[in-house]
């Protein structure tokens, strides 16, 4: 989640944060009787058997006041914490004073049978949701308990008709060894505002389905140009000696009649064609004759020239 005010909140897989998609603002909350609450919303992908934790950073330069942080899971609170710190990692659940179990993504159970699903509205409502609340608070010097044993179950059964299904909610892992908890009695600072972050969760394809996640756009691939071996760039052609373009604009074009070249009687080109095609023609004779090569014409006699049965002396002198 982007800054909410001068915090960051995030949720963290294998210690890689989860891309957040569709992030949006929720319109400044203002309840008589109530604090002011700034609320941003979210989706990330989740992944069956994972485990997560949630991450809040301080990022003011002076941390004052204090400020305590309420961890929601599927709609259930599982922690609520003082802190002092820069970066608050919420990983667990405490179940005991010294124990507590990690988060883990899990896959909703199907059932098509009522008394087997889960009926209450509530938490069907908050199945696929992490929330995290920000308060302003002081401390009063009483001791009080920051921590209670969350009514969390180990499975979700919910209805086919209830639309859940192929989705996650987040169960609590094996339990593991965790620090004692120091009681403190805090006040909320109802006159500053509350600091509401939501994450939608779901697996990745349910999300691309929902088009939450967008499918990278594939540029067209470009088509090559038809060949034209007439119009290919011959080098034995000087840059200089090919023919320029007219330049004029003027009046719509007309096409020009097209040339008919000797020995070539059935190809037909057109103007600028046919004068490069004579061109390389003419280097190409001009080089034969200058190696020495000379296409010998038959002879062919004048008229009357020889009669029938006249005996031609061809020897030499």
């Amino acid at each position: 989640m982007p800054r909410i005010e001068d915090f960051e909140v995030k949720v963290i897989v294998e210690d890689q944060r989860l891309e957040e998609y569709k992030l949006q603002e929720v319109p400044r909350s203002n309840v008589a009787g109530q604090p002011p609450q700034i609320q941003k919303t979210c989706f990330i992908a989740s992944t069956a058997g994972k485990s997560f934790k949630v991450v809040v950073r301080d990022l003011r330069e002076l941390r004052d006041p204090e400020v305590s942080v309420k961890l929601y899971l599927d709609g259930v609170q599982v922690r609520y914490n003082l802190t002092e710190v820069e970066e608050l990692s919420l990983d667990y659940c405490r179940v005991e004073r010294t124990k507590g179990a990690p988060f883990v993504f899990a896959p909703i159970k199907l059932t098509e049978h009522f008394a087997e699903a889960e009926r209450d509205e509530g938490t069907l409502k908050n199945l696929g949701t992490i929330k995290t609340e920000i308060e302003f608070v002081k401390r009063t010097g009483e001791p009080a308990g920051l921590w209670a044993h969350p009514t969390h179950k180990k499975d979700v059964t919910v209805h086919e008709m209830a639309k859940k299904g192929g989705g996650h909610f987040s169960r609590l892992g094996d339990a593991i060894s965790v620090p004692s908890p120091i009681p403190i009695k805090i006040v909320a600072l109802e006159h500053l505002p509350k600091l509401v972050c939501t994450f939608s969760y779901a697996p990745e394809e349910w999300l691309r389905a929902k088009e939450i996640i967008k499918a990278p756009s594939s540029s067209p691939e470009s088509t090559p140009e038809p060949r034209n071996v007439l119009k290919r760039k011959n080098q034995n052609i000087d840059e200089a000696t090919a023919p320029k373009k007219s330049k004029t604009t003027a009046g719509p074009s007309r096409p020009k009649p097209a040339v008919k070249l000797e020995e070539h009687d059935d190809d037909f080109l057109d103007p600028d064609e046919a004068r490069l095609f004579q061109k390389l023609r003419n280097k190409i004779k001009e080089k034969k004759q200058a190696q020495g090569i000379v296409k010998l014409e038959p002879f062919i006699p004048e008229p009357g020239l020889l009669r029938p049965g006249e005996v031609i002396d061809l020897t030499d002198d």
